[in-house]
């Protein structure tokens, strides 16, 4: 598990809709972890105020966060050619200008205009195509788990309605999602490639939590509101006996009720997601074989 993903929002919205956490429900507890719902109670806290630092340490092991610490201190970044360099660097330089908003969007507007002549009027086809591709591709994943791909699944047709009824190229809602990224390359204050890697664990997650708190608001200029569907989770208990627990997680997206089941399981006093709990085992048994 690799802390270089969090940078990524594509990523970063699907962590949010895969461990999509819920309010806490009135049940009795036969463990002495407390009531499973704290877990994913902190959960949807944690992103609802957009911090991904309080998100993943509150769903891992403390042993699995320092296992995590570790690898990240000793990573390698992998090379680096200077023409990577240099893009990046272009790119912060723009955001960070006082004028990002206006250099931008002239800079994509040849490409706005080409994608307006030839890829909107066939926008909605296209994406029922591509969502049939997608249903595939997260049915054979090996790296989804099954509650990663249950709650994909779930979500991919409100998502794919979404795509095909929304105008991306509007100049007015881009401009707007424009100034959200610049206003969070400002305060991520990361000119370069190499400064970007030198990040420690705590830093990337930090610099990740900026990210995302951006790509909500131009998420939400586009019309779809995370926060609008973390408030609308509620949860109810399914079964619970002893350390192990069954809830069923209700939510609405882009006004499509959508509901899934998560399994937990206690350990060391502390609710876990089965699925992120054996994940982190894995990654920990790959780590230790490796040496």
């Amino acid at each position: 598990m690799s802390i270089r993903i969090l940078h990524r929002p594509v990523v970063l919205l699907v962590l949010a809709l895969v461990l999509v956490a819920c309010k806490r429900a009135d049940a009795p507890t036969t463990s002495d972890a407390g009531e499973p719902s704290a877990v994913v109670e902190a959960g949807v806290a944690a992103l609802r105020a957009g911090d991904l630092r309080a998100f993943v340490e509150g769903q891992l092991p403390p042993a699995e966060i320092e296992r995590l610490r570790a690898e990240h201190a000793t990573r390698s970044t992998g090379p680096v050619d200077d023409a990577e360099r240099e893009r990046f660097a272009a790119w912060m330089a723009k955001l960070t200008a006082p004028d990002a908003e206006t250099r931008v969007l002239a800079e994509i507007e040849p490409q706005l205009a080409q994608f307006e002549r030839e890829i909107e009027p066939q926008l909605a086809r296209n994406v029922t195509m591509l969502k049939g591709l997608a249903l595939v591709a997260i049915q054979q994943s090996e790296t989804l788990t099954p509650l990663a791909k249950q709650q994909a699944m779930a979500s991919l047709d409100a998502v794919s309605g979404w795509i095909a009824s929304t105008r991306f190229t509007d100049r007015a809602r881009l401009r707007e999602a424009i100034g959200h990224l610049a206003a969070a390359a400002r305060e991520a204050d990361v000119a370069t490639l190499d400064e970007l890697n030198a990040l420690g664990w705590d830093e990337s997650l930090d610099r990740a939590s900026i990210a995302f708190r951006a790509v909500k608001r131009v998420l939400a200029g586009y019309g779809l509101s995370l926060d609008a569907v973390l408030d609308s989770v509620r949860v109810e208990t399914v079964s619970q006996e002893g350390d192990r627990a069954r809830l069923k997680v209700h939510y609405v997206m882009l006004g499509q009720p959508i509901s899934f089941d998560v399994d937990l399981v206690a350990r060391d006093g502390r609710w876990y997601v089965e699925d992120t709990l054996a994940a982190a085992d894995r990654a920990a048994a790959g780590a230790a074989a490796g040496g």
